[in-house]
């Protein structure tokens, strides 16, 4: 909804497996707990987590800074919590989705920069997971398996705006 490139989708959801609890220093980039002593992120350190050339990396900041994704206060860089939380959700119930630290960190770490984008596809679809069977369909809150509208590849094309004649090729990517 905010217009960010496919690329940076991974990146900045990976980042924000980084942020401090909102009990603590809401949205602060950490590197470990902060409680226990340990730093916030400084720019070096992101470039260096997120795996990206000089060049990428400033066209990353300078989007996200854009998007007002993510800022900075002297030498702190923040995750907007209008968008990342970690800790006590205050969002509303049905339009967020739990990340999992680990898994997330994995997939992005085995994953090469010019996979990013294939990755974000990836994330772009979670929207149209059934709630209770992680099936890919237009009627996510149908609890009646039968009921269920399923998306097709073509459909699946559509909504990651990718031409549809290229559909073999994106169900091997994905």
């Amino acid at each position: 909804k905010i217009n960010i490139s496919d690329a940076n989708i991974p990146r900045i959801i990976y980042l924000s497996t980084y942020m401090d609890y909102n009990d603590r220093q809401e949205g602060l980039l950490i590197k470990k707990k902060v409680s226990k002593g340990n730093k916030h992120l400084q720019r070096n350190d992101i470039k260096e987590i997120l795996k990206l050339n000089d060049s990428t990396f400033k066209k990353f900041l300078k989007e996200m800074k854009d998007l007002e994704l993510l800022f900075q206060v002297e030498d702190r860089f923040y995750i907007n919590t209008k968008y990342f939380t970690k800790g006590k959700c205050n969002f509303e119930k049905g339009s967020y989705t739990r990340i999992f630290i680990d898994t997330l960190r994995n997939l992005y770490e085995h994953s090469e920069t010019k996979q990013h984008r294939q990755l974000s596809y990836v994330f772009k679809l979670i929207p149209f997971m059934n709630y209770e069977t992680n099936i890919l369909c237009k009627n996510t809150y149908e609890s009646d398996i039968e009921k269920l509208e399923l998306l097709g590849l073509n459909d699946i094309c559509k909504l990651l705006k990718l031409n549809p004649k290229n559909a073999k090729k994106i169900e091997r990517d994905l």
